[in-house]
This record gives structure tokens, sequence and C-alpha cells, in this order.
């Protein structure tokens, strides 16, 4: 199917850019291939829930296995059809509200041999806060880094992309997902932050910040919440 849409595609000019799930990989209803054969991979809360409140599961970024996994699906993909970009989505952490991930196996043990203390025991306003927040953002950056670097390698051509969330700030605090630094790197080359709103004022301020962060690092393609926008009107004004 794919194929077919590429192939019909560059006959009329049009680029394609799959969309692809990165640490998501179910929901409620199907936790998705990799989780039934790797039950061991899922990203659980403080609480130890492995189905987010957002009713998704998700696998856990510290996990070598998981990593590679997704690398060898993703070079397959390119390797397979010629296509113009990849976007990758989901490529975070889970929300931290109203429940913190990841506490699994995997990633306790890591941290605590790297800081010398259990994640579950870190108490608020302590330097421990931040080493942990910046280890779990570490993860999602090194996989960034190293998803640029191996595609690149593959199709030199691959213009990578990310939907992420609305502000950078907002996104580093609620998802460590610090996609301006994935821009400072040139690791992606367009961002589609998901600026959802219905009020044209407040879209306009959300760019205006992303802009004024981004400057030229990496083009911006912002992604427009059409669900929360009632007729045509709204939609062209944003």
């Amino acid at each position: 199917m794919l194929g077919i849409l590429i192939e019909e595609a560059h006959k009329n000019g049009i680029e394609v850019h799959p969309w692809l799930w990165v640490f998501r990989t179910g929901n409620v209803n199907d936790k998705g291939g990799i989780l039934k054969q790797h039950p061991e991979w899922v990203a659980i809360d403080k609480e130890g829930n492995s189905l987010s409140a957002n009713q998704g599961y998700w696998l856990c970024p510290s996990i070598p296995e998981v990593r590679q996994l997704l690398l060898n699906i993703y070079k397959e993909l390119v390797q397979k059809y010629p296509v113009d970009g990849i976007q990758l989505d989901y490529v975070r952490f889970e929300s931290q509200s109203p429940v913190p991930y990841c506490y699994n196996d995997s990633c306790r043990t890591q941290f605590k041999a790297r800081y010398g203390i259990e994640p579950m025991d870190i108490q608020p306003f302590t330097k421990p806060v931040l080493d942990w927040h910046l280890w779990r953002e570490d993860l999602v950056n090194a996989f960034v880094a190293e998803f640029r670097a191996e595609l690149k390698k593959v199709r030199p051509g691959l213009h990578i992309s990310a939907a992420v969330g609305s502000g950078p700030d907002r996104a580093r605090l609620d998802l460590l997902q610090n996609w301006a630094h994935w821009a400072d790197n040139r690791w992606v080359d367009f961002l589609s932050p998901m600026d959802y709103t219905s009020d044209p004022v407040d879209f306009e301020k959300r760019i205006a910040n992303t802009t004024c962060r981004i400057l030229n690092s990496a083009l911006l393609a912002p992604g427009l919440g059409l669900f929360m926008v009632k007729g045509i009107d709204p939609i062209l004004q944003q």
C-alpha cells in the first residue's frame, strides 16, 4: 500500500513522509504487537500502572532492546521504500500528570547505579529531582540523535521531523521532550508543534513563542487542532 502511495504521489510532485509512533505502542483495547511479545518492556507510572490516564501503553526508552528494535524497524522502512521523510510522533514519555512516568525496573536500576538513589525515594525540592528529570529527558534526546545518524546513513536526503508538544518549556517539563535541543543540534529538519487551540490569539502567541526559541535552527509547520475549531473561518484564520 505504501509503495503504491509513494509512486502515485511522486508522479504528481508530492512528497511522502510516513508518520511513525515511537514510544507509545498501544491503547486500552490493544497493547500492540511489541508488548504482546515483550510485556516486560512496558513503561510503568509511579503507582505501578502500565495503562496511562490517556488510555495508552508505552515502551520504556531506557531499555536498549526497545531502542534497537525501533531503529531496525525504521531503517527497514527507508531501505524498502523511497520515502522523502519521516515524521516521529510520541517520541517522548507519557505526560507526567496526573502520575509521572517511568518507574519500571530498568529505569530505576540504571538511575540508581549512576546517582546512588532509588527514584521512588526522591524527595521534592531536592537536587535528585532535577537529576531524575534530566536523566529521563536525555534518553529521548539520545534516541533522536541516534535515529538521525542511523537513518541518514541509509538515505542521506531524508527529511526528519517530529510532532511535538506545544511550547518548548511545557513540552520539556510535562513530556520530558526537549525538542528545542533537537533543533539546536540539527537532529530534525522541521518540527510540528501540536498547537491545538480554538483561540486564534492563543494560537498566534504559541507560534511566536516557538519561533522566538527556534529561530533558524529548524523549519516550523505548526499543527492545527481542527477537532477543536468549529467553522471554516477560524481554521482559515489560523
